[in-house]
């Protein structure tokens, strides 16, 4: 594991097969005699990505597709899910290269420096010549085409090949790739070149399998090459360039003028298409018109159809050899602005700081006269700048306020007596009163900028809600045991601990001479009868004496109060049974079911044998 904050470096991670075909044989020897087994051979296919590269194995970029920023100061990257994948072809056959060579490599291509050709046949994404063992991944693929001069100049060498891919171990938890990776492994390529403000690029990861010779040694490229565009020429007569569909001629040659050029070798003209300048790779900026100032005078003029990186190489470079690579991933980026440390602190607009701006010049006669100027800020010399401030209760006033960016050292705060500088738990803690009695809301405006941005984050977010479930959970706990005075006594911890039953017969067993009143009001024990309707008017004596067969004597007596109450004289009859006697009688009266029983069962029987 790694720990959160940091990650592992390895320069590459070997695959147990690399791709290609291997054949597995199987030996069996037995003891048994005559017994001769045959040798069992099976053939298998190690396969990889060869022309195309899988959208899941493609988990970012940098520079972003199509973004546009201040990147010359980083190499462009790319990763890769499968953290074997820059190895696991052979560059070039035989073991003639270290196996941790890789065979990708990513280029970065500006104007007239590559054609881009989009799902062409396997067979032409590879230099006419070259042959590669083994089945292709795909039927078509996508290609760049480049001269000699291109993968000199801007290619990688075969010295600096591997140290351009490495592997990184990273805490999943920790990176914004976490959603697409599955075990913290990641494969690295980067680029040799750096982009140029001014320049939109196109960076392309290529096959290097069967092709490496092609690369320049480790020597140093050409020194002579320190401009933006490997071809500048071709770059600065963009917009005079005529690109033919079957040649490149000059301009004054197809328009039939004799003598003043000649087509170029090997090329016929047909249709002649004009195209702006507009239609280009990159949008003509400041790189360009650098290009263009410094740039020779050509002796054939020509306009380059369609986007400059689909023209066809041979017309930009016509006598130079051509090689073709296979184009896994490619996208496209334009670098803006200087990107460094130096030049943004150098641009950086300090006029908050007391510099005020020019005086607008007077009026002309006749023109609306400018709006007055703002009155000058005031400013300290610690940085602090006074603003315009309404406090919560809607009062308007002026308050000290400061960036984090100072004119001069300044004191920090210095922890206490603890070790441990004083914590805050809001911004109104942060608020200071200056010397002159205002307030200032610097620390107080940087405390709520970096709360607003820790609940911007899903995880602290997750994290307090399950804080304050947990606390919910212990306050009502404690509330509930706080209101009954035996479960008092038993802490919270004991409860969640598992001492719930034991608290329950604490309870039970506490109620004590309270009885049963301790759980709440008590019941009678007996319910009032519903009101019995006919008997309005009748006697009530009368009615007992005749339903209970009660002398109507002792049911006057049971109507009086307890206290005026007599002996009462209920007679009570005795009867004697004799037990003998009953057991004795017993089969006589029985004998008379028992007979019906078997009558009753024989009658069922006779109707069930008659249905049948």
């Amino acid at each position: 594991m790694v720990a959160p904050g940091q990650f592992v470096l390895h320069s590459h991670v070997m695959p147990d097969l690399p791709a290609g075909t291997y054949t597995v044989q199987v030996e069996q020897d037995i003891s048994a005699p005559g017994a001769t087994p045959e040798t069992l051979e099976s053939h298998l296919q190690v396969t990889a990505p060869r022309f195309t590269l899988p959208p899941d194995q493609l988990l970012s970029t940098f520079p972003p597709n199509q973004g546009q920023g201040s990147f010359s100061t980083r190499l462009p990257q790319v990763v890769l899910k499968r953290r074997t994948l820059p190895w696991e072809r052979a560059v070039m056959p035989g073991p003639s290269l270290p196996p941790e060579t890789p065979w990708l490599a990513l280029v970065l291509l500006a104007d007239a420096e590559c054609e881009f050709k989009g799902g062409v046949p396997a067979a032409q994404c590879v230099t006419a010549g070259v042959t590669l063992d083994g089945p292709d991944d795909a039927a078509t693929g996508d290609c760049i085409v480049v001269s000699q001069t291109v993968v000199d100049q801007v290619f990688p060498t075969k010295g600096e090949l591997p140290l351009l891919a490495h592997v990184r171990q990273v805490d999943m938890y920790d990176t914004e790739l976490n959603m697409g990776d599955d075990d913290g492994w990641l494969a690295v390529v980067l680029s040799n070149r750096l982009p140029q403000p001014g320049v939109r690029y196109r960076v392309c990861l290529i096959s290097l399998e069967g092709q490496y010779d092609k690369l320049p040694d480790s020597a140093p490229a050409d020194e002579g090459f320190t401009g933006v565009f490997v071809y500048p020429d071709a770059v600065a007569n963009l917009g005079t360039l005529t690109y033919a569909t079957s040649g490149l001629v000059d301009q004054a040659a197809a328009a039939g003028v004799a003598g003043t050029a000649s087509v170029l070798p090997d090329k016929t003209v047909s249709a002649v298409r004009s195209v702006t300048v507009t239609d280009a790779w990159s949008a003509a900026g400041e790189a360009r018109a650098v290009a263009a100032a410094s740039a020779a005078p050509a002796s054939t003029t020509a306009q380059l159809a369609g986007n400059i990186h689909a023209v066809n190489m041979g017309i930009i470079a016509p006598f130079e050899v051509l090689y073709t690579f296979p184009a896994l991933a490619s996208w496209q980026f334009t670098c803006v602005g200087a990107g460094d440390f130096r030049s943004l602190m150098q641009g950086l607009d300090v006029g908050m700081l007391g510099t005020l701006p020019p005086t607008p010049p007077p009026p002309q006669p006749g023109q609306k006269p400018p709006p007055p100027a703002r009155d000058a800020p005031e400013v300290l010399d610690t940085g602090h700048i006074a603003l315009a401030h309404i406090s919560r209760a809607g009062e308007a006033g002026k308050v000290w306020y400061r960036g984090p960016l100072v004119p001069r050292p300044m004191d920090r705060e210095q922890p206490g007596p603890t070790g441990l500088l004083p914590l805050l738990h809001s911004s109104d803690q942060a608020r200071r009163i200056g010397p002159d009695g205002r307030e200032n809301l610097a620390l107080a405006a940087a405390f709520e900028i970096g709360r607003l941005l820790a609940l911007a984050d899903p995880s602290v977010v997750a994290a307090l809600l399950s804080w304050r479930k947990d606390g919910f959970d212990e306050a009502r706990r404690s509330v509930l045991l706080s209101l009954e005075p035996l479960l008092s006594t038993l802490g919270v911890a004991d409860i969640a601990a598992g001492f719930g039953a034991r608290a329950g017969g604490s309870v039970v067993a506490g109620l004590g001479a309270g009885g049963a009143a301790r759980l709440g009001p008590v019941r009678p024990l007996t319910d009032p009868g519903r009101p019995i309707t006919g008997i309005d008017g009748v006697d009530l004596v009368s009615l007992l004496e005749t339903g209970l067969a009660i002398p109507s004597a002792t049911v006057a007596q049971l109507l009086q109060p307890v206290a005026q109450r007599t002996a009462l004289n209920v007679p009570i009859g005795t009867q004697t049974v004799d037990l003998e006697a009953l057991a004795a009688s017993a089969p006589t009266e029985l004998a008379g079911l028992r007979a019906a029983s078997f009558g009753a069962a024989a009658a069922v029987t006779a109707d069930l044998l008659a249905e049948q």
